[in-house]
């Protein structure tokens, strides 16, 4: 038999990777049903429950585990779907769409360790030598694709910009009173994630307003940063951590939030800037390129330096914030009928 889709999704399992991905699955499950899904066994212990008419088939999250599935199923499948980034590492003689999300192929922020250098530049080496495996390139914003284009030599015509999210989900979430002065920042906590500049920048703009909460979601396993949470907290900032949050749990946050503060130094899309101004929240973003593709926020401020996150953070408490608005739309339709024509 052959399936008119294949849905490779291996490498993905957890954050905005995984957020999109079951948004994916759900369009295509409510769509067609002669899809194969190819996913990561990490992600199993979520129990996607919605995964009932196709076939699914969990490899380890490895690029040997996945270029062994290629070699053994490449003429099962009429059209091919990678959502990691990486075409498959064997020329298929099929349309092949891959999804670029992962900025660190492009450039690596300061923050990362030099061994996590050296994985990035590897992983760059291996991109480009399947580069020309895949027939068109999917991109979810303006300036990755001019990036991306600029840094792999890629053709800038084989790069479809079609950023994608749930906007029916976040249409529907419930409206509830906000708190004044409360700040939310809903992110894993990698190094580019910038979380220990964003703390020091709240306490000291708390500690000069005596005013405002920051609201952080960083796992459990992180206990360096969680021990920097509960030291400042210990000296009376009112910063709380919630952990790991389904979607219910953080959409309860944002709606509750006046505004979400999002220092990161690197994005390939932005998904947290999305679901906040969906929840009406004011965003106070990092004044890089990736947020100006999404949105016009009501503040920015410099990501790397600690003096003018806090000068933001209270400027904003004390002043009258214009409304943060989206510049890109939902184009899941878009997508699915690229695929399924």
């Amino acid at each position: 038999m052959k399936y008119k889709i294949l849905v490779d999704a291996v490498f993905i399992h957890i954050g905005g990777g995984k957020t999109l991905l079951e948004h994916l699955l759900n369009q295509f499950e409510k769509i067609h049903d002669n899809v194969y899904y190819l996913l990561d066994k990490r992600i199993q212990k979520y129990n996607l429950k919605f995964l009932k008419k196709n076939n699914i088939e969990y490899i380890n999250g490895s690029i040997f585990a996945r270029h062994s599935f290629y070699k053994n199923n490449k003429y099962f499948f009429k059209k091919v779907l990678c959502l990691a980034s990486l075409p498959p590492t064997i020329k298929l003689n099929v349309p092949v769409y891959t999804l670029f999300h992962q900025y660190s192929y492009i450039k690596l922020p300061l923050e990362e360790s030099f061994l996590n250098k050296i994985k990035w530049f590897l992983k760059s080496l291996i991109l480009s030598k399947y580069e020309k495996n895949t027939d068109r390139w999917l991109v979810q914003s303006g300036n990755v694709k001019k990036e991306f284009s600029k840094k792999f030599h890629i053709n800038i015509e084989k790069i479809s910009c079609l950023p994608f999210y749930d906007s029916k989900k976040l249409e529907k979430v419930k409206k509830v009173k906000k708190k004044e002065n409360k700040f939310a920042y809903i992110s894993f906590s990698y190094p580019y994630k910038n979380h220990y500049k964003l703390i020091k920048a709240f306490s000291l703009a708390f500690n000069k307003c005596q005013k405002g909460e920051l609201h952080l979601t960083v796992d459990k396993n992180n206990r360096k940063l969680i021990n920097k949470i509960n030291l400042y907290c210990r000296k009376g900032v009112p910063i709380y951590n919630h952990g790991t949050m389904n979607f219910e749990e953080t959409s309860k946050l944002y709606a509750s939030s006046e505004f979400l503060i999002f220092p990161s130094t690197m994005e390939s899309f932005g998904l947290p800037l999305i679901e906040a101004i969906h929840h009406q929240c004011k965003v106070i973003v990092a004044d890089l390129p990736y947020a100006n593709f999404i949105c016009k926020p009501s503040f920015k401020f410099d990501p790397y330096d600690v003096s003018s996150i806090a000068d933001t953070i209270i400027q904003s408490m004390v002043s009258d914030p214009i409304k943060s608005k989206l510049i890109i739309k939902d184009q899941t339709s878009d997508l699915i009928n690229l695929l399924l024509k």
